[in-house]
């Protein structure tokens, strides 16, 4: 179809030109089918009983922290974020309408009186406006993701305790008619005793009316989850509880890179000791590939687990001696991810680790003779007598292994300093102070496992910052700027999409260097199974295309003729490297008819000397605040329909920052076959600071609050982690995360 704009050939089923984003048809266009109901704003009165206090959104729901006005008391209240208004009003108060089909109407049916502590407790719906508002009580303040992140591994009892606990909530909702589907770590919150309850009710289904597509969480839904093997039944609540149990007792997270691994899991004692054969059973059993063969109920499993004695798996050590070296684990792949220590076959049971011989009896592992003598491991000499391993010296004495100094005394294997003194091999403070091994919080302490005294939760970081504090030191030598990172997977989303890249290199060949710096910051879309595939893909795409055309392996005589000025040069590499990024997202969504939709947001940056090349699509942001001035500079223009509103004059910056369709992209990397890079140049001068940032960063902040942020603070990474917690702070309905860079 042809923009009446531009005049760009855009695909026939197109709303919107790729290249201007105008509207093709004359036709109105509904740009969501989907009603989206604002949140509502704190101090709003629901009932005039129930106070708003703050409120956010993760897509599906509507989550506001709430109080009662009758008695203080602090609630939780859940509002589908899309569910039509129903025409008719509650039959009796205090429930939903016959009527209402909404997810928080589901939610009451399945959880109101369940009688159950695993699962989130709702105490009232009330209607305000024909819409329908769940209230319960609070949740815990952290997940067992949290835990997973920053704790220590978890002994099998406590995995064993986790794991019935779900199966107790699954069972109770099964009973009452409904599948869960959306089992794991980020939807279980642990609270103060260190009981677990299950949350994460945006997959909730009644069993008599299951839709006919699921989103899916990669690694823990169920194989029916994807259209193998059958529709979602109970027996899939039961796979996602065992691979949430799989994870948490080897801190291996099931996600793997390919679906064909999707369900193929090596036992558990291939990872960790000690961890009892009877509890190792029931997980794998779970994780069966065909649900015929799992555990057909959740009952059946929590029995199973229930009878669990606790003994250690064949070989395991029960009680490790001092002198036991710790269990090493098992070797990475070559993608870093571990390998199993034992071989499944295509049941996805451990393969023997002897050879059986044509009787079926093990091979021994000694090598024999024609005779069948076991041959000697030693080495004889002329007389058939063994060689000593230790080598004699002059005499016929053995050499010592230490080596000594000219007076014969063994020379220290310690470092001393210029007194004599053995150096410390511990790592120390700027006061001396030697810095602990382990991962602490800020305030020095660690992070507890399920079950510590609430007293102690206050300490837990929600997640781990993803800084690097140590990056600038390193690279001050030829870096002309300093740099801060930091990504955090928000206060409501369960998995986190958004990526981020800085990579660098310094090549000297023929007396002539190479220096390439770039840094990428991507924003997935398309679901949860694969928004953050998308991303991921684009990072590695770009950066393989980078060291390809920088390094590339010359095996003619020819070779691409690149511009000579050297921005013009970035500018080619980038959008080459955006375009290559953009096919890779694209060819993958189109391998599998789920990931149809998939795309990534990404805004790039790479360095000539005090050049800065960008390259952009999407709604991602390159802001430039120049040394000396309080007015930011928005490089990168937002391949949205609230930004192309904004370029016609027809609505501002501020309006468009909270209007409801702010998320409607006309462009993206992986959404089409072919895309159209933007690219920008800015001149670089000592003192300029820059940030790369998502829009879950970006949409929380004018002009004036994102100057006084970058200034706070002299160093980029105390900076960038100021803006992110300040995202936290006002709620962080989306990934956030942020690159500052600070020109030297």
């Amino acid at each position: 179809m042809k923009c009446p704009s531009c005049g760009l050939e855009n695909g026939p089923n197109e709303t919107w030109c790729d290249d201007c984003g105008a509207m093709l048809t004359s036709t109105p266009v509904v740009l969501d089918q989907r009603v989206r109901q604002p949140i509502l704003s704190a101090g709003s009165v629901l009932d005039k009983r129930y106070r708003i206090d703050a409120g956010t959104s993760n897509g599906s729901y509507n989550i506001y922290q709430a109080t009662r006005l009758e008695d203080g008391a602090s609630l939780r209240v859940l509002e589908d974020a899309e569910a039509e208004p129903v025409a008719e009003v509650a039959e009796r108060p205090g429930e939903p309408a016959s009527v209402d089909v909404s997810r928080a109407a589901t939610v009451w049916r399945a959880l109101h009186n369940a009688s159950c502590s695993h699962l989130w407790t709702p105490i009232d719906f009330v209607y305000v406006s024909r819409r329908g508002y769940v209230v319960g009580t609070p949740l815990p303040t952290w997940t067992l993701q949290d835990y997973l992140q920053d704790a220590e591994l978890q002994p099998a009892r406590e995995v064993r305790a986790i794991g019935l606990a779900l199966l107790e909530a699954v069972a109770v909702l099964h009973e009452r008619g409904f599948l869960h589907l959306g089992v794991c770590p980020a939807s279980i919150y642990i609270d103060e005793d260190g009981a677990a309850v299950l949350d994460g009710y945006e997959r909730l289904a009644p069993m008599v009316a299951l839709p006919e597509t699921c989103s899916v969480i990669e690694g823990y839904s169920a194989p029916e989850a994807y259209g193998i093997g059958g529709r979602p039944c109970p027996a899939s609540d039961v796979y996602s509880v065992g691979a949430t149990m799989y994870h948490v007792l080897t801190h291996s997270a099931p996600t793997p890179v390919s679906r064909e691994q999707f369900f193929v899991f090596a036992p558990p004692s291939s990872y960790v000791r000690n961890v009892p054969s009877d509890l190792e059973q029931v997980i794998m059993k779970a994780l069966g590939k065909d649900p015929a063969k799992r555990w057909p109920t959740a009952e059946a499993m929590c029995e199973a687990l229930t009878a669990a004695t606790g003994e250690p798996c064949v070989g395991a050590t029960t009680q490790p001696s001092e002198t036991t070296p710790p269990h090493p684990g098992p070797d990475p792949d070559a993608d870093g991810a571990a390998l199993p220590q034992s071989i499944p076959d295509a049941d996805s049971a451990a393969l023997p680790r002897s050879i059986p011989d044509a009787d079926g009896g093990a091979l021994p592992r000694s090598v024999h003779d024609a005779d069948g003598d076991a041959l000697p491991r030693s080495v004889p000499d002329a007389d058939g007598g063994a060689l000593p391993r230790s080598v004699p010296d002059a005499d016929g004495g053995t050499l010592p292994r230490s080596i000594h100094d000219a007076d014969g005394d063994a020379l220290s294997r310690s470092i001393h300093d210029a007194d004599g003194d053995a150096l410390s091999r511990s790592v120390h403070d700027a006061h001396g102070d030697a810095l602990p091994r382990s991962v602490h919080d800020a305030d020095g302490g660690a992070p507890p496992s399920p079950g510590v005294p609430s007293a102690q939760l206050t300490t837990l970081p929600r997640t781990h910052n993803a800084t690097h504090r140590n990056l600038n030191a390193g690279l001050a030598r030829f870096i002309p700027f300093r740099l801060g990172l930091r990504s955090h997977v928000g206060g409501v989303r369960s998995v986190n999409q958004d990526s981020m890249l800085f990579t660098t290199f310094s090549c000297w060949e023929h007396s002539t260097p190479t220096n390439a710096f770039l840094l990428v910051v991507a924003d997935g879309m398309g679901g949860e199974a694969e928004g953050d595939t998308a991303s991921s893909l684009a990072l590695r795409a770009m950066a393989s295309h980078l060291l390809e055309t920088q390094l590339p392996l010359k095996t003619s005589s020819t070779s691409k003729l690149w511009p000579t000025d050297p921005p013009q040069k970035l500018e080619a590499l980038l959008r080459e490297g955006i375009e290559a990024a953009n096919r890779v997202v694209f060819d993958y969504s189109q391998e599998d008819a789920a990931r149809r939709g998939m795309g990534t947001t990404l805004t790039a940056v790479m360095f000539e000397n005090s050049t800065a090349v960008f390259g952009h699509a999407g709604d991602t942001r390159a802001l430039l605040l120049r040394n000396g001035s309080n007015e930011l500079d928005v490089i990168t223009e937002d391949h949205s329909l609230v930004g192309k509103l904004v370029r016609l004059g027809q609505m501002t910056r501020e309006q468009a920052r909270t209007s409801p369709q702010r998320s409607s992209l006309y462009r993206a990397l992986g959404t089409q076959p072919d895309l159209e890079v933007d690219c920008y140049r800015r001149e670089m001068a000592s003192g300029d600071r820059l940030v790369i940032c998502c829009d879950g960063v970006w949409e929380y902040f004018t002009d004036n609050e994102m100057v006084a942020l970058i200034r706070s603070n002299d160093d980029p990474q105390i900076a960038c982690d100021a803006l992110i917690n300040e995202v936290l702070r006002r709620g962080a309905d989306d990934n956030a995360t942020a690159a500052l860079l600070y020109m030297t």
